[in-house]
């Protein structure tokens, strides 16, 4: 740790990155880091359980989809039917 921040530092993003994966295979916290960022009060890399825009964004897209597919298959049995 350092005098800026109180969150764990690395030295770079590599080792941020390390420890995320180790965690995502040794914690059985419910939530996780999943990214890595250069804070600007200590210039260290802190991780963080926020997600960037794209990944929300594409997790998203991916329930809109499974939606739809639902939505097809619903509509198909609904046209067998008449």
């Amino acid at each position: 740790m350092n005098n800026y921040c109180k969150k764990v530092s690395f030295l770079n993003e590599k080792f941020a990155l390390e420890y995320i994966a180790k965690l995502k295979k040794t914690s059985y916290r419910d939530i996780k880091p999943v990214n890595t960022y250069l804070c600007p009060k200590c210039l260290t890399w802190h991780i963080t359980s926020i997600e960037s825009k794209e990944v929300k964004e594409v997790k998203y897209l991916k329930r809109q989809i499974e939606n739809l597919k639902t939505k097809i298959i619903q509509l198909q049995n609904k046209s067998e039917k008449i």
